[in-house]
């Protein structure tokens, strides 16, 4: 709310606990309230709606690829010392596959990255030819899905700090984990692709330059990060579409920030 120079109502009800704001919810008619997608419980979820006609639903991969805005990530943050040898086996487990599955059985949304089939994202590209505008070429768009058509996008997506270059926390922690994945040789004899997306603000031809950047950026930051993997093994590839396919409505700073972003596809 802050951050949109609004105000709460008069007549809010806060809760401690997230699963009793779903209760109380569900149990009025007229309710409304911001809860964990774990607690969410017989409280119906809504899909936001923007001005422009946009529709985005909270689901277990729209958050985990961060389309849906209303997110609140979860960060460990560990003491500059040495910890005992207990505590740095418990966040080497975190990080692996086992931690993830119980994560996600216990209804977060875990961070093992996943490849969505472009079977998967008919919405995404139907917005893409519905606000294609002058400076959006029929032939940009076709040159989008010939490129992407034979590849998958991986749910691990990097956004950039309101009017910065520097990628967000979330980001910088994704930078890490494709590095890892990298240097466990997950993606050996594969092609990764960083694409680049901007807003609509400007001429299209800047924008997609800018998003080129920012991909390439992404791209040696993967790759600056990724120490021991070979590297020759992987083909890293960037490639840009700018302003082609938003996420959101361009019509507000969260909506340009939300459509500045750089997607990875494998294939």
């Amino acid at each position: 709310m802050k951050p949109a120079k609004l105000d709460f109502g008069a007549g809010i009800v806060r809760h401690v606990r997230g699963v009793d704001l779903a209760q109380s919810v569900a149990a009025s008619p007229f309710a409304i309230g911001i809860a964990s997608y774990a607690e969410t419980g017989n409280a119906q979820v809504l899909t936001l709606r923007g001005t422009c006609g946009f529709t985005l639903q909270a689901a277990r991969r729209s958050i985990k690829t961060e389309d849906y805005p209303l997110t609140a990530p979860m960060f460990l943050y560990l003491p500059a010392r040495r910890l005992p040898k207990v505590g740095r086996e418990f966040l080497a487990y975190t990080r692996g596959p086992s931690a993830q599955i119980v994560i996600r059985r216990a209804g977060f949304v875990d961070q093992a990255a996943e490849e969505i089939p472009i079977a998967d994202q008919g919405s995404r590209f139907a917005n893409a030819i519905n606000t294609a505008g002058p400076e959006v070429s029929l032939e940009e768009l076709q040159r989008m899905v010939r490129t992407l058509s034979s590849m998958a996008r991986l749910s691990t997506s990097f956004r950039f700090e309101a009017g910065s270059v520097r990628l967000d926390a979330q980001s910088r922690s994704n930078v890490q984990q494709l590095a890892r994945s990298l240097e466990l040789g997950k993606y050996d004899a594969r092609r990764i692709m960083f694409v680049g997306f901007s807003d609509g603000e400007g001429a299209a031809t800047a924008n997609r330059e800018i998003a080129l950047r920012r991909a390439d950026a992404v791209r040696r930051a993967v790759s600056k990060a990724a120490e021991t993997a070979n590297l020759d093994r992987v083909q890293l590839d960037v490639d840009a579409f700018g302003e082609a396919l938003p996420m959101a409505c361009d019509d507000s700073e969260w909506g340009r920030q939300a459509n500045r972003r750089v997607e990875v596809w494998v294939r």
